[in-house]
């Protein structure tokens, strides 16, 4: 016959992969890719843009595309249309 534990005493859950399921005892593991993809996809008619240095809100009405933002030349009338300064 085998004895039972002491009184108060208690042995910890484990999960399947028999680790025990306390908070403290988790080890995370992320692995990911960092990718430097500045374009964004806009729309014609349909996405704005806030221009910090300039104050100006842009819209987007050039055909369906992938834009660099930061390099977008606002003041190209084929891919964007004035809309107003922010006050």
């Amino acid at each position: 016959e085998s004895e039972g534990l002491a009184d108060g005493v208690t042995l910890p859950a484990t999960s399947i992969f028999g680790q025990p399921q306390r908070a403290s005892d988790f080890v995370y593991l992320v692995l990911y890719e960092q990718k430097v993809d500045e374009s964004v996809d806009v729309t014609a008619n349909v996405t704005q843009v806030y221009d910090v240095a300039t104050r100006k809100v842009y819209t987007y009405v050039g055909s369906l595309a992938q834009v660099v933002l930061k390099t977008a030349d606002f003041s190209d009338s084929s891919q964007w249309k004035y809309e107003y300064t922010h006050a």
